[in-house]
């Protein structure tokens, strides 16, 4: 397993970025209403759908999880906040995982969809990963059927693995970016 984001955490004394987008900004999650979002998405079929089971989690466990990630060296949340508004959209994560070998895996999770936050704070995330953390890949899984394997993919993400899903027999993909692929399919943008 990877720990670039522990090595991240210890040298930056667990300080966390804010990344501001056009549309949206990645900061620390503190307040109250994005537990209270957080706990109204669990709910929503389309994401229980995505995440491959229902988070029957009350406000309080939605919170005391935030706060073990953020103590969790190996961990780097992120909420994702509309900057029109200023209202939490969905959360993003680089995990150190035991699935990958090879860098960390990238996590996404938005509540308010159709209108490209979640496109966005993965380009800032990642953006972020190569850049700042110096990783060399990104790793994630996805449902096959999930609606945001297409954009992975269009991200630059290639599938790396199909396989089952042993608890739900549901196809998912395991899929890979890496800094010099990011950097070529970007290197014409700004």
């Amino acid at each position: 397993m990877a720990k670039e984001i522990a090595r991240y955490h210890k040298k930056n004394k667990k300080t966390f970025p804010v990344l501001i987008g056009e549309k949206i900004t990645l900061r620390p999650i503190v307040e109250d209403e994005f537990y209270e979002k957080y706990y109204q998405w669990l709910r929503q079929i389309e994401i229980i759908d995505g995440i491959g089971e229902e988070e029957d989690m009350s406000i309080q466990e939605i919170i005391q999880m935030h706060n073990e990630w953020r103590e969790d060296l190996s961990n780097l949340t992120l909420g994702i906040y509309d900057n029109e508004t200023g209202k939490p959209v969905g959360d993003i994560n680089l995990v150190d995982s035991p699935d990958f070998k090879k860098g960390p895996e990238i996590g996404i999770m938005i509540g308010d969809r159709g209108k490209g936050f979640g496109k966005e704070a993965l380009k800032l995330m990642i953006d972020y990963a190569f850049n700042s953390i110096h990783v060399s890949q990104i790793n994630l899984d996805v449902y096959k059927n999930n609606p945001a394997s297409n954009l992975y993919q269009k991200m630059g993400f290639k599938i790396t693995e199909e396989l089952k899903e042993p608890e739900t027999g549901r196809d998912e993909y395991k899929m890979a970016l890496t800094k010099k692929e990011w950097k070529e399919i970007n290197k014409d943008k700004k």
